[in-house]
């Protein structure tokens, strides 16, 4: 552990009253701002396991033969992922203040819910495969764009003597949206 995480040097903490565990889940979920990560995060999980789920199915319904192409059609997902996660925590670290950092992430869930929105008339009017590909690799650059966002408000919201708990809370909401993604997915097909 002290290679990993060295303690810095500080003064003593004053001693906290202990709370009921209760208590100590209500304070680290009922922040207002929290539960806007929250939800965020949800939202983020459900649309990326959701095209993860159903991205082969999603080019075979479009027309691409054999679900060895479609699978190709799909893994190309993951590429924009490597330039999105960087470029939008790099950015995120030089915007001043935490009002232009809310506006940059309200930006990236909205240009990934109209590239959504994108999809779903790409489908709907029989788009290429090609066309599709590059509309979700849209999607899935500004939706993976929102993680450095969110983990920054998460960090800063959270209780500073509770930073364990809210990343796990945050988390377990998140993986929530990852779960029904599938299942959610399965049921509109």
């Amino acid at each position: 552990g002290r290679w990993i995480c060295p303690q810095p040097e500080r003064a003593p903490a004053a001693k906290l009253a202990p709370n009921p565990p209760g208590r100590v889940v209500w304070r680290a979920l009922a922040r207002p701002r929290l539960l806007v990560v929250y939800v965020c995060g949800v939202a983020l999980s459900f649309t990326n396991w959701f095209l993860n789920t159903w991205g082969p199915a999603l080019f075979l319904d479009a027309g691409v033969s054999g679900v060895g192409r479609a699978s190709a059609f799909a893994s190309a997902f993951s590429l924009p992922i490597l330039v999105g996660l960087p470029i939008s925590g790099m950015l995120i670290d030089h915007l001043p203040g935490m009002r232009s950092r809310a506006r940059f992430l309200v930006g990236l869930l909205g240009v990934a819910a109209g590239c959504i929105v994108a999809l779903g008339l790409g489908m709907r009017y029989q788009a290429r495969p090609v066309v599709l590909l590059a509309i979700a690799i849209g999607v899935v650059a500004f939706s993976f764009g929102g993680w450095p966002p969110l983990y920054v408000f998460l960090s800063a919201e959270a209780p500073p003597h509770r930073l364990g708990l809210t990343y796990g809370l945050a988390n377990t909401a998140w993986q929530g949206g990852a779960v029904s993604a599938p299942l959610i997915g399965g049921w509109l097909r």
